[in-house]
């Protein structure tokens, strides 16, 4: 399952630039350990995304929580496989079907509701 910065990623919209240029910008702000003293380790990130996210009423947050849900709303689109790899730098055929399992059901119900075979028996 491993990933790869082999391919530059495809372009994303001005307006997902500009708001990971205003993240950047913040970013010391928002990775600061309660004392503001020194930099989170990535313990420290994982536990503040967990607060934050309980804080906000979102259960389950998790850094890779946002690979997931880009994958499954990029193939409930209709988004083709290796169009995401690309985008998010994988080059294993394995990190699609992990990063978009967590919804696969909801697709597949989704998918035969609008197909609907086996409605016109």
């Amino acid at each position: 399952m491993a990933e790869s910065a082999q391919y530059p990623p495809a372009p994303h919209q001005a307006t997902q630039s500009e708001a990971v240029d205003d993240c950047a910008l913040h970013a010391r702000e928002l990775w600061l350990a309660d004392r503001g003293i020194r930099a989170l380790a990535a313990n420290g990130i994982k536990l503040m995304l967990k607060r934050r996210g309980q804080r906000a009423g979102v259960a389950n947050v998790h850094a890779h929580r946002w690979r997931h849900n880009f994958a499954h709303e990029w193939k409930r689109a209709g988004g083709d496989t290796g169009d995401l790899m690309l985008l998010l730098g994988w080059t294993s055929d394995d990190m699609p079907r992990h990063y978009g399992a967590s919804a696969a059901a909801e697709r597949a119900q989704e998918s035969q509701s609008r197909v609907g075979i086996g409605e016109r028996v």
